[in-house]
C-alpha cells in the first residue's frame, strides 16, 4: 500500500503510526512525510536528531528539499493509517508542523499576573492568483495581529506584553522553535499566541491559532480558523473572533 501511495505522486504524505511512516519511507526518500504518534522517532531512524530542548509534540516534518504542498486531490487510503489529504490542509500541516512545540518546564510564580504575548502570524498564499499581492497581505496580516492585541487588551483583564524578534515576522517557522520560545519566555509573559493564515482561493482564508501555557509546558488553544475575504474588514472581523476563542480557551485552562 505504501508503494501504492507514493506511486500517485502526492506533494506530501501524512501519517499516523510507526509502521506506516517507516512503510512509507522505504518506498521514497525525496515526498515529505509528516508523521503523528511516533514515540521514537530518532530510535526508529526517521530523523537523525530532535532539537535539543524543544521536541515537537504532536507532529514531526521529516522533509526533503524537493516536494511541497501544492495541489492535491483526496484520496483515502486503509490499512496503514494513510491519507492523501487536499491543498488546504496539506499547506496548513506544512507550515505548522514544525511549529507545534512541547516546552520545557519553567519557573513561574504563581502570584504573577496574567500575563500574554501575542506573536506575529504567518502567511501563505496557495490561491493560485495572477495578481501579486504580497505587499497587501503582508500588512494585513502584520495589523491582524496587532487586532488581536488589542482585542485582548480591550477589557483590561489581560495584560499584553510586546513580542520582538531581531527580524520580523516573529513566527516559530522563520525564527525556528528553540529561538522562537526563547523570545516568547524572555516578554515575561505566562502564555504565547501565534499561528498562521492560508489563503486558498480567493476569498477563502483558512489558518490555525494556538495559544502555549509557557509556565506550565501545556498547549491550551489549537484552534483552526477559517473566515471568507480578502479585505481590512474580513481580517477585522476574524482577529475579533481569534481573541474571543483565546479568551475561551484560558478559562477553561
Amino acid at each position: 500500500m505504501a508503494k501504492e501511495l507514493v506511486g500517485l505522486k502526492p506533494d506530501v504524505i501524512l501519517v499516523n503510526s510507526t509502521s506506516a511512516t517507516a512503510a512509507v519511507q522505504r518506498e521514497t526518500s525525496t515526498i515529505p512525510v509528516v508523521f503523528a504518534t511516533v514515540s521514537d522517532p530518532v530510535g526508529s531512524g526517521f530523523v537523525a536528531s530532535l532539537p535539543r530542548r524543544h521536541q515537537a509534540r504532536y507532529v514531526l516534518f521529516a522533509h526533503s528539499k524537493e516536494g511541497g504542498p501544492d495541489s492535491l486531490g483526496r484520496v483515502r487510503q486503509g490499512g496503514l493509517g494513510m491519507e492523501r489529504i487536499d491543498c488546504a490542509k496539506a499547506a496548513l500541516a506544512f507550515l505548522f508542523a514544525t511549529a507545534a512545540l512541547s516546552l520545557q518546564p519553567s519557573r513561574g510564580t504563581s502570584g504573577a499576573p496574567l500575563t500574554i504575548t501575542v506573536a506575529d502570524f504567518d502567511y501563505k498564499d496557495a490561491s493560485g492568483e495572477v495578481r501579486d499581492q504580497s505587499a497587501e497581505h503582508k500588512a494585513r496580516v502584520a495589523h491582524f495581529a496587532e487586532l488581536v492585541r488589542e482585542n485582548l487588551s480591550a477589557r483590561g483583564d489581560y495584560r499584553v506584553l510586546p513580542f520582538d524578534c531581531p527580524k520580523h515576522p516573529c513566527t516559530p517557522i522563520r525564527m525556528g522553535p528553540d529561538d522562537f520560545i526563547a523570545a516568547a519566555r524572555r516578554t515575561g509573559a505566562q502564555f504565547v499566541v501565534y499561528g498562521g493564515i492560508l489563503k486558498v482561493s480567493t476569498l477563502i482564508q483558512n489558518g490555525l491559532v494556538e495559544v502555549v501555557d509557557l509556565q506550565n509546558e501545556k498547549m491550551i488553544l489549537n484552534r483552526p480558523v477559517s473566515f471568507r475575504g480578502d479585505n481590512d474588514e474580513a481580517y477585522r472581523r476574524a482577529a475579533a473572533f481569534v481573541g474571543e476563542a483565546v479568551r475561551d480557551a484560558m478559562k477553561e485552562r
